[in-house]
């Protein structure tokens, strides 16, 4: 008997454990999309995954508990004459509750007066900068957000200590209709006072004046606030920068500011390997101090070393030099190239200045090199002191993945060169990059990449082969070999040009959050006529390139074609990198 009783319990137990308490929620009598959204996310029913009711009992009592959460969501997006009530029904299976909604007319937003402190004087403020938006939906969230967007109006516009005084929101039954007053304590117009810094420990706060957009006495802009921090940030020097103010005036009548800092490595050194199918493995190594003198100054080394390329560079860069912002650079490089068209040493010494201008970097400054060219077509020792000007304009989005907007480079750069003929030659290039994307959100961005080049000037005798255009690598005709698309001389060696038009052409398309793919064609004419035609041979080239999108940029891998294949040049060449090709 005992047994039985046993056997009795244990089987109960299964049939327990096997055929659970289910049930299903059905929300019906509501057709707004986002309203639902919002009253599914509130409703326990649905989340409830690790404690769910054992029964009708305990699924009567979450529908409850959930009535007020619901009618709190129908009010918050303009459903005040909103119902709830609840259904269920027992299947076989599974116990169905419904959720009926009545929701009702949708009240509309009437008016949205904003007013002084005593709810008398109207203040003249544009209800489009507060993302309101009359005879629309009365949402909640977007009259609560309106407060925001107004202090941060008056605030920009120097009302930085403004409060809420009171606020009213009537709802007329009868028009459905919802009336919006906000009464606000503007404050004092307030004027930027002493700055005090907190947290510097190696950076001077002499240096820190200079990033400050802001004089003692100007009115109190948002804009200059956020220009200092992102100026500040943008030395490299801080992990994190914090501005606010006092919460009264001083003395004088100025606002006192506060810039909070905490600061980052100054000094970093770096070292990675690198593999390319133009030069092979590589080792990249470089050390970097920001923070010379405490002033921002940057000292920095690096080295690429390479089977085709070696370059060891040193520059030192003062920030802020002159009256402008500029920046000073004063760079040495010592170079050894050994690529199919020349061997070749040089070494150049480079003063100039950088000025940044919203979205436009300007450059110039002055150059010596020496340069010793060996197994070319135009062997030979040249020094030659040069003047580089470089301009480039820039509406693109991402530095490593554009999406949008376009850039425009443009570099001249007169030439004196002192061999053993001397002669004078101007280098030239324009470089238009453009980035259309199809749809709002870019499934698909057509890249263009266009470039002109010209050398006018002395015989070609008096240039470095180093100066004239070569093609045949990442940046224009993909899948020849490195640097050898050139007018050749009669025993096959390529002269380099004094002209060149580039042309690269990619729909990328973004297949996933993580991959993409990227069909492109290249085209290139490299002439020895001093200036940039149509006319003559192209060399063209094709291929297809894949994409991964990780969280530091797309890491690209390219598999290119040439179609104009000579006797030196593979059936297709692969590159690896980080970011776009262009």
């Amino acid at each position: 008997m005992r047994n039985f009783f046993l056997a009795l319990l244990l089987c109960w137990t299964v049939s327990s454990f096997s055929n659970p308490f289910s049930y299903r929620i059905v929300f019906f009598g509501i057709d707004d999309a986002m309203t639902l959204s919002q009253l599914k996310k509130s409703c326990s029913l649905l989340s409830q995954t690790s404690s769910p009711p054992q029964n009708i009992q305990g699924l009567r009592y979450l529908l409850r508990e959930d009535h007020s959460s619901y009618v709190k969501v129908l009010h918050s997006r303009g459903y005040y004459d909103a119902t709830v009530t609840f259904q269920i029904e027992e299947g076989p299976q599974t116990v169905t509750a419904f959720i009926l909604i009545d929701p009702g007319i949708q009240y509309y937003l009437g008016s949205f007066s904003i007013l002084d402190q005593d709810c008398n004087k109207s203040l003249q403020i544009p209800l489009e900068k507060l993302n309101i938006q009359l005879n629309a939906p009365a949402i909640a969230g977007n009259l609560l957000n309106a407060k925001n967007y107004l202090l941060k109006e008056l605030a920009q516009e120097g009302y930085p200590l403004a409060k809420m005084a009171q606020e009213k929101y009537l709802a007329e039954i009868e028009e459905k209709k919802i009336y919006a007053t906000l009464c606000v304590n503007t404050g004092p117009l307030c004027r930027f006072g002493t700055t005090t810094i907190n947290g510097l420990g190696n950076v001077k706060s002499r240096f820190i004046a200079r990033k400050i957009a802001y004089k003692e006495g100007d009115v109190f802009s948002l804009e200059a606030i956020d220009k200092t921090r992102k100026q500040l940030i943008n030395t490299d020097l801080f992990s994190s920068v914090l501005i606010d103010h006092a919460n009264t005036l001083d003395d004088w009548d100025l606002l006192p500011m506060n810039i909070h800092f905490t600061e980052a490595k100054h000094q970093t050194f770096s070292a990675g390997i690198s593999y390319a199918t133009v030069d092979g493995f590589g080792i990249n190594l470089g050390w970097i101090h920001r923070n010379m003198r405490g002033m921002g100054e940057r000292l920095s080394f690096n080295a690429n070393f390479s089977q085709k390329k070696n370059v060891g560079i040193a520059s030192y860069a003062i920030p802020d030099f002159g009256p402008y912002g500029k920046e000073y650079i004063l760079q040495g490089e010592a170079l050894r190239e050994d690529i199919y068209p020349y061997l070749a040493f040089s070494y150049l010494l480079n003063s100039r200045m950088d000025q940044m201008r919203k979205k436009t970097l300007f450059s110039y400054g002055v150059q010596g090199e020496y340069t010793t060219i060996h197994e070319s077509a135009n062997n030979g020792k040249f020094w030659v002191a040069s003047l580089p000007i470089f301009i480039r304009h820039s509406t693109t989005n991402n530095l490593l993945n554009p999406t949008q907007g376009y850039q425009i480079v443009y570099r001249i750069t007169p030439n004196k060169s002192f061999s053993s003929s001397p002669g004078l030659f101007l280098q030239q290039t324009l470089l238009g990059q453009w980035y259309i994307p199809t749809a709002k959100v870019p499934f698909l961005v057509l890249a263009t990449r266009v470039q002109l080049g010209s050398v006018a000037g002395t015989h070609y005798r008096n240039i470095p082969m180093t100066k004239l255009f070569l093609g045949g690598s990442d940046d224009d005709l993909r899948g020849y070999k490195y640097r050898s698309v050139s007018p050749k001389d009669s025993r096959g060696k390529p002269l380099g040009g004094r002209s060149a038009i580039y042309v690269s052409f990619e729909p990328r398309f973004r297949l996933s959050r993580s991959f993409g793919l990227v069909p492109f064609t290249d085209w290139g004419n490299i002439r020895k006529k001093m200036y940039p035609t149509w006319k003559g041979k192209w060399h063209k080239s094709v291929g297809l390139g894949f994409r991964y999108f990780s969280f530091f940029g797309p890491i690209r891998l390219d598999v290119a074609c040439p179609l104009n294949r000579g006797s030196h040049d593979h059936k297709y060449k692969i590159y690896v990198s980080l970011g776009q090709t262009f």
